[in-house]
């Protein structure tokens, strides 16, 4: 494969991941909170939402190995679909923990004086 129809067909897997994500992302976020699914067991603490969205990608790479492996048969299923699915989630969890790290960075830049008695003062 040359080089000009690889980078062709990776804009157009690409698209297809933008838009499978946007559907699903529709479906399944509530408040405007694109994670808000996904953060479900960290809320019940059960477990963290990296750790959940990780757990999902380990299932999802399972499901492929299924799938590859011809057993079990879906048909609705396709290899495509769940590879897509994978891209898609290490996505998720990488902008995921980028938000996440940039809410600590943004709240360790907020320059905190206390008082001799340990009260923040507000220097508005």
């Amino acid at each position: 494969m040359q080089q000009q129809e690889f980078i062709e067909r990776f804009d157009k897997l690409t698209i297809e991941m933008k838009e499978l994500v946007k559907s699903k992302n529709q479906d399944y976020s509530w408040n405007r909170d694109a994670f808000q699914s996904l953060k479900l067991p960290s809320h019940l603490w059960i477990t963290s939402t990296e750790c959940n969205i990780f757990n999902i990608i380990l299932l999802k790479i399972s499901r492929i190995s299924n799938l590859l492996n011809g057993t079990p048969k879906v048909e609705t299923e396709s290899v495509k679909d769940s590879l897509i699915d994978l891209c898609n989630y290490w996505l998720i969890l990488l902008i995921y923990i980028e938000s996440e790290n940039e809410k600590v960075s943004s709240i360790e830049a907020i320059p905190t004086k206390f008082d001799n008695k340990g009260f923040t003062i507000n220097d508005n």
